[in-house]
């Protein structure tokens, strides 16, 4: 049975976001993250400025595949002018936002295979 992407994990406090097979993790990047959380604390959504900067140009590639592919309420959401990435985890109403370190894993090809952010 093969596992169906984008597939959300938690465990040890910290939420993972998987867009590919994990195998394919080549390196990881800690980055600035501005998570969204509801009024219950429950992390809705999450953005990452300068992402391509940070990350490089084909980033989101995989990602852009993996949720317009997906039958998930997952939307993302990029603006190239500020180099602003938004993914939108659950539905719902942000009236909390912190700022964090996460974990970007990449792929061979500097392509997002997951995000990491701690709890």
């Amino acid at each position: 049975m093969s596992t169906a992407y984008p597939e959300i994990q938690c465990a040890e406090g910290a939420v993972e976001v998987i867009f590919s097979d994990p195998s394919r993790r080549e390196r990881e990047l800690p980055i600035s993250i501005v998570v969204d959380l509801d009024w219950s604390g429950r992390l809705i959504g999450l953005e990452v400025i300068n992402l391509t900067l940070q990350a490089g140009k084909k980033a989101l590639v995989h990602v852009k595949q993996t949720l317009t592919s997906a039958q998930s309420p997952m939307r993302y959401s990029y603006d190239g002018e500020t180099d602003s990435f938004y993914l939108r985890l659950h539905v719902g109403d942000s009236s909390n936002q912190r700022s964090i370190v996460g974990t970007l894993f990449l792929d061979n090809d500097d392509q997002i295979v997951g995000i990491k952010v701690p709890g």
